[in-house]
């Protein structure tokens, strides 16, 4: 249960970093300094501040923000910075290997995707030159690692928002991409969350911003809408015997026990039914019964913050509402 509570905060304290990088201004370009970007890196500083580019800068001081946050929350005393440093806005995405926990995969909207293949001791673009390099969620298959899947585009409702090109593939290992075909339609632009099936090779669920939750069963051949018309989901977990649990925005928590169209039902008991917007959902590995919420409250971009964490022990059946974290600055889902 600790596992899964640090590994969501560590998630939340990447992406505030990146979130002060992405939006920091007025910090002076120094003379002779040299610093290479991609041109569609330019292009994206160029439209949110021509004047930042002290990046290494910025990074030094929310380094320090973390290592202050982290010196007051217990057992995150030792978190600290990875990387990558040479990309713009959030990290939405990350991933590490099945087959090699060296391997890391990091995710960031309008920076691409980027591989560590020493513990996150150094960082590398996988494709600069991808079709769209707003990566936005990514998955493994856990019966063959060889096959990777990232979605593309962020919906934020503010101006940081940058939209999507589809999912796609890799049969590699996460050494190339291509993407799916049938993600080729607008109701892929922005790819909340994908997470694959533990039960089947071939199954993996898309959840999009506005136009519901999606399913493939061959791989991505094609895909078929199975839940929700015109709705946003914010996230999607699924369990070893083949149950799906979906977070949808402002309407809470829903379950199936097979993952099929016309199956989801709430789950409700213990949880709010109104009053929240974003919605958060884990796991415990080690004991699926257990799992958490966390419910994000109504109030705009940067000021919102928790309606609650909550956490069940029977798989859902009814759920209690545990203590916030004690942070002394406001954060927003990532």
């Amino acid at each position: 249960m600790v596992k899964i509570l640090h590994k969501k905060f560590i998630f939340l304290l990447v992406f505030f970093l990146f979130s002060v990088i992405g939006n920091s201004q007025g910090y002076e370009i120094e003379k002779n300094e040299v610093i290479y970007y991609t041109p569609f890196e330019e292009q994206f500083f160029q439209i949110r501040n021509p004047n930042v580019k002290d990046h290494q800068r910025i990074v030094s001081e929310c380094e320090t923000t973390i290592e202050k946050s982290s010196s007051e929350v217990g057992n995150l005393r030792n978190a600290r910075f990875l990387g990558p440093v040479n990309y713009g806005a959030r990290t939405r995405a990350i991933l590490v290997d099945r087959a090699n926990s060296n391997n890391i995969f990091a995710g960031g909207t309008t920076g691409g995707l980027w591989k560590s293949i020493n513990s996150g001791a150094g960082w590398n673009p996988v494709n600069d030159q991808q079709e769209n390099l707003n990566v936005s969620c990514i998955t493994q298959n856990p019966f063959n690692g060889n096959i990777i899947y990232y979605g593309t585009g962020e919906f934020t409702g503010n101006h940081t928002g940058v939209g999507g090109s589809g999912i796609f593939k890799s049969i590699d290992g996460g050494g190339s991409f291509s993407k799916l075909l049938s993600t080729n339609l607008a109701a892929f632009d922005y790819c909340q969350v994908i997470k694959h099936s533990l039960v089947d090779s071939n199954t993996i669920f898309v959840g999009t911003n506005e136009n519901g939750l999606f399913k493939t069963t061959n791989g991505g051949n094609t895909f078929t809408k199975i839940f929700i018309e015109q709705n946003r989901v914010s996230d999607i977990e699924c369990f070893a015997d083949g149950r799906v649990w979906v977070g949808i925005i402002k309407e809470g928590i829903f379950e199936s026990m097979t993952g099929d169209s016309g199956t989801f039902y709430p789950l409700a008991s213990g949880l709010p039914s109104q009053g929240f917007s974003r919605v958060e959902i884990a796991y415990c590995d080690s004991f699926p019964d257990t799992g958490y919420a966390m419910y994000g409250d109504t109030l705009p971009s940067f000021n919102s913050g928790l309606v609650g964490i909550f956490n069940t022990i029977d798989g859902g059946l009814s759920w209690n509402e545990i203590p916030n974290p004690d942070i002394d600055y406001n954060f927003y889902f990532p």
